[in-house]
């Protein structure tokens, strides 16, 4: 048995503040939650334009996609990923709701819990892992990428059907 971050919801919880904390978010969408946090586990998606379009001036840095590693192991298509992926931050949204770290309303957006989230994330700050230039680019560009339209995450990643959404 190979241990992968992918099969593990607390690195899930963990990836998930890791995203809520990036440019002091108060709430985001939870597809788009979903779609960086598929990123941050298999970043070399975003290596290829077949994979990914990114929008003109809003790339990830060269020096910085030039770290991303090749898999050791070969990855299924990204679409059985994402969908096998969904189940595990399904859990971990949910492990983090219950200890009220996160709070989701009605409108499927994650809205930050005050006390909870806060205390949580001063325990995982020190971690290398939010400290990695690779993720905090992944974030930064994917975060500012509108969810819905043609033009939107879901679109632009192929991973979510978009033409069904009210823009």
């Amino acid at each position: 048995m190979i241990y992968h971050p992918r099969n593990d919801i607390y690195h899930c919880c963990f990836r998930m503040i890791h995203i809520l904390s990036s440019n002091n978010l108060s709430s985001i969408e939870l597809d788009k939650l979903k779609i960086i946090d598929f990123y941050l586990v298999f970043p070399i998606f975003l290596t290829n334009n077949t994979y990914f379009t990114f929008p003109k001036g809003n790339k990830i840095q060269k020096n910085i996609a030039n770290q991303i590693e090749q898999p050791y192991e070969e990855l299924p298509n990204r679409k059985i990923l994402f969908s096998e992926l969904n189940d595990f931050q399904s859990y971990a949204l949910q492990v983090l709701k219950s200890k009220l770290i996160i709070d989701i309303d009605e409108e499927n957006m994650v809205m930050r819990k005050g006390k909870y989230f806060e205390v949580a994330y001063e325990q995982l700050a020190k971690n290398p892992y939010f400290t990695s230039e690779i993720h905090k680019e992944i974030i930064r560009v994917l975060i500012a990428i509108d969810l819905l339209g043609e033009k939107g995450l879901k679109s632009r990643s192929g991973l979510m059907e978009f033409r069904y959404d009210t823009v």
